[in-house]
């Protein structure tokens, strides 16, 4: 029933913005990844998390054997579709070495899409479960990302960076940085209230925060 409703949607609403978030395995598929382009409504972006350059780093974080190979050939489907594609890269120790490779991976094989967001973690669920594998502070993993967003820009791809507190991004980047924790979910350390730059900064997850404590 996804096309009804998405046709539904592209019927009703002309003038407003969709975000579709999906690991993008199905797309791999070329009549899903049609249907999909052919119902969504004319404002849509489909944000598809690549987790590693290689099958082993990708499929080791999702734990699903093949999703590398099915996420990036449902990418390149949507591209050639003329579909508007977000790639996100949710950061983490697993994969905080792999960074500069990912983003090469994105500019050599991925032309067309329309941005990349560089996201923290949240650690909630199966991640918190998994917090001596997956966390490493914030500040040390955005040094591991700078010289892959620094590749992108340089490449021509905008870049986006969610949920990294302003602090722990190097000041240069700090225009790239969203406000994008929802209101319920964020957490300021009691230091923050002497912070200048408090208002611009979107803290972090509150999970996350408790974790750390």
């Amino acid at each position: 029933e996804l096309f009804d409703f998405l046709a539904f949607l592209r019927a009703k609403f002309l003038n407003t913005e969709f975000l579709i978030l999906t690991n993008g395995r199905i797309f791999s598929i070329w009549k899903y990844a049609s249907a999909l382009v052919m119902t969504a409504p004319a404002f849509t972006t489909i944000a598809i998390p690549i987790h590693g350059s290689t099958e082993k780093v990708h499929d080791f974080i999702t734990q699903t054997p093949g999703s590398f190979i099915q996420t990036l050939t449902g990418i390149k489907n949507l591209l050639k579709l003329g579909a508007a594609v977000e790639v996100r890269i949710v950061v983490s120790r697993v994969n905080g070495e792999d960074l500069v490779n990912i983003a090469k991976l994105i500019i050599r094989d991925l032309a067309g899409i329309s941005y990349v967001s560089v996201m923290a973690m949240e650690m909630t669920g199966s991640a918190a479960v998994n917090k001596s594998v997956l966390w490493e502070p914030y500040s040390k993993l955005f040094v591991k990302a700078e010289p892959a967003i620094k590749l992108l820009l340089e490449n021509g791809i905008d870049v986006k960076v969610y949920n990294f507190p302003l602090c722990t991004v190097s000041s240069g980047y700090r225009t790239l940085c969203e406000k994008s924790i929802s209101p319920g979910k964020i957490k300021y350390s009691p230091d923050c209230s002497l912070c200048a730059a408090k208002d611009a900064c979107g803290g972090v997850f509150n999970g996350t925060y408790y974790l750390e404590r």
